[in-house]
């Protein structure tokens, strides 16, 4: 029951349900429980670490309601590990596998609760190694290949515990000696152990620690690409992309390439967008080029944010020159010129600090200071989100609050803005550019009529629809929202489609003025758990906040710089144009979150399939 509620397995997710619940076994005794809580424990502590850290990071000073909260999540912060870690300690002394790999795990990542007598990661992970734990014998591979710990690197090791854990075709077996050959192999071995089939592979194909072996590595990224492990499909992406199985074939490339950047994986990402640039096995895309290389610079790829500093110098793939970016991201490209030796081109980390300074030139030393505070700052960052805003006057967007609510940077493509005023009560925000916007948005005063013919035009999954919008029709089939609503005469309700991504579009008449701003679509759980109604097609029951929400919104934030709303709907147009028309006003507004440090990799045991012990359901064994 923890590990369901802790997971989402078949229920809401709760994670002080599963705390109470892991206790609950604990205190019986159940060996896998107490792992489990403890791990549990440390999970939820450091999210509040983090907060705490984020809330006191913005006071300058010696505040002391400040200073205190830092002293009392620092002792809290030490109680809590110290009791987690004596826990573990008592089962990994027992002989605990499982316990024995977590404490091993915390020895690596220099976790500083641990006493400097069990700072021995090679020695607990070759305990839990020598009972069959095979995360553990991964690990201990790790631990003999890098170094970690402090240990002598040995990769005869290394491949000794990749191979034990990896538990596929044995590399002592004769050699495969054809393409063919070895992923018939590949396909007809056991799944494996997929982090250690990808390091193992990487091992034969570099010669480390054996003889260099490309088909043996082929066959070994294959069956841990084939459990969706990124970085294997990325490497089969390299191999076939450079010919090192046979003569090179972009198109299989590309598949394996697309398959690790579905995943966020950024090394694919880079190198699918050179693709669609260069026109290699794909045809020439601008836009997805811009789209992959983009996503790969927020996670840190230099030579991407090279290119992002050249789109933005230069203005290419249409998107508009922006000084202030282009030094932004040349300057996150040259702070790993290791990153950018790897290219091709052995001058590009020099080439990168060369462009930075020419456009530094152009602008002035308080925005050099300012960009560079912002690079020193910088963590990798993932797309959560995306919205749809509209420009009511020449830099101001208009969207949804909850769009950009947990963001920690808002982009449209693909600049920084400002989020400048949110309204969590009528679920409105305003976004400043930087570029100034010469079509922005024309409202319209008047209020809609009942059965009125309306139009949404917004950027609904975007993640596999392009950049360039999506028009959809309907009507107004209601002028408030569900009683359930806290304001229910705020919104309007309509039968237009709409998707994930549509929120804080413009809701458009036949003349194409703004009548009202996308908010949501019915939540069937409220409205069956809390009236007991279904409704059968629940696409058709929409949302909009009104054009008086609006006004009175833009009043009281001072905002009077937009076109006069217009008093009556004017003269229809056609649909085509309505949308030709809102294509030249709306964004999408992407939201970005810093990834922050990952969790540790802890181990839970409630996550074994083995059958740990029998219980009276049907003779059926957890």
């Amino acid at each position: 029951l923890g590990y369901m509620y802790k997971h989402g397995k078949g229920v809401a997710q709760d994670l002080e349900k599963a705390e109470e619940w892991y206790r609950k076994a604990a205190e019986r005794g159940y060996v896998p429980a107490i792992n489990d809580y403890a791990v549990a424990i440390l999970e939820q502590f450091a999210p509040f670490e983090e907060e705490v850290a984020r809330i006191t990071k913005s006071f300058v000073g010696e505040d002391e309601d400040v200073l205190r909260l830092k002293d009392e999540t620092e002792v809290l912060r030490k109680n809590v590990r110290k009791r987690t870690v004596r826990v573990l300690q008592l089962l990994a002394e027992h002989g605990n596998p499982t316990t024995q790999f977590n404490l091993g795990i915390m020895c690596i990542y220099d976790y500083d609760a641990l006493p400097e007598n069990l700072k021995k990661s090679e020695e607990w992970f070759q305990k839990a190694a020598n009972q069959g734990h095979v995360p553990a014998q991964y690990f201990l591979a790790r631990t003999y290949e890098e170094g970690l710990g402090g240990v002598t690197p040995d990769l005869e090791k290394a491949v000794e515990w990749y191979t034990k854990a990896a538990k596929g075709d044995e590399p002592d077996g004769p050699k495969a000696r054809s393409l063919a050959e070895a992923l018939m192999r590949a396909k007809g071995a056991t799944p494996g152990y997929a982090p250690a089939q990808s390091r193992l592979a990487k091992m034969y194909r570099e010669g480390k620690g054996v003889d260099q072996d490309l088909l043996k590595a082929f066959g070994l990224h294959h069956q841990a690409a084939a459990q969706d492990h990124a970085e294997s499909q990325f490497a089969l992406g390299v191999m076939f992309h450079k010919g090192e199985v046979g003569n090179p074939d972009f198109q299989k490339a590309f598949q394996w390439y697309q398959k690790a950047a579905e995943q966020g994986y950024a090394p694919a990402q880079n190198n699918l967008a050179l693709m669609y640039l260069e026109g290699k096995g794909v045809p020439h895309n601008p836009e997805k080029t811009l789209r992959l290389a983009f996503e790969a610079a927020q996670q840190g790829s230099a030579i991407t944010q090279d290119l992002l500093g050249q789109t933005f110098e230069e203005g290419l793939f249409g998107v508009v020159g922006v000084d202030v970016e282009a030094y932004y991201w040349y300057s996150l490209a040259a702070r790993n010129p290791a990153n950018l030796n790897q290219a091709a081109d052995p001058n590009l980390a020099t080439e990168v600090l060369t462009r930075r300074e020419e456009v530094g030139k152009r602008l002035t030393e308080e925005q050099r200071n300012e960009i560079q505070q912002q690079v020193a700052d910088w963590q990798p960052k993932v797309l959560v989100s995306v919205g749809t805003g509209f420009y009511i006057n020449e830099t101001l967007i208009l969207t949804n609050e909850h769009v950009v609510r947990s963001a920690d940077e808002v982009r449209i493509p693909y600049r920084r803005v400002t989020v400048s005023i949110v309204d969590t009560d009528v679920d409105l925000a305003l976004l400043v550019d930087s570029v100034q916007h010469t079509d922005p948005a024309r409202f319209r005063s008047s209020s809609v009529d009942l059965g009125e013919e309306i139009a949404v035009f917004g950027y609904p999954l975007s993640h596999v629809l392009s950049y360039g919008g999506n028009g959809t029709l309907g009507t107004v089939s209601g002028l408030a929202s569900p009683i359930v609503d806290a304001h229910p005469d705020n919104l309007f309700q309509h039968t237009t489609p709409i998707q994930d991504g549509n929120s804080g579009g413009p809701v458009l008449d036949a003349a194409g003025n703004v009548v009202g701003v996308v908010v949501s679509a019915l939540d069937p759980f409220l409205v069956i758990g809390e009236h007991g109604i279904e409704i059968a097609d629940r696409q058709n029951v929409n949302f909009a906040i009104k054009f008086d929400v609006i006004e009175n919104f833009l009043k009281e934030n001072q905002v009077t710089d937009y076109e006069d709303p217009i008093p009556v709907p004017g003269r229809a147009i056609s649909w085509g144009a309505v949308f030709k028309k809102s294509q030249m006003f709306t964004v999408p507004v992407l939201c970005f979150k810093n990834k922050g440090k990952d969790p540790l990799p802890l181990e839970e045991k409630g996550k074994d399939p083995l059958p740990l012990e029998e219980i009276g359901v049907d003779g059926l064994k957890r």
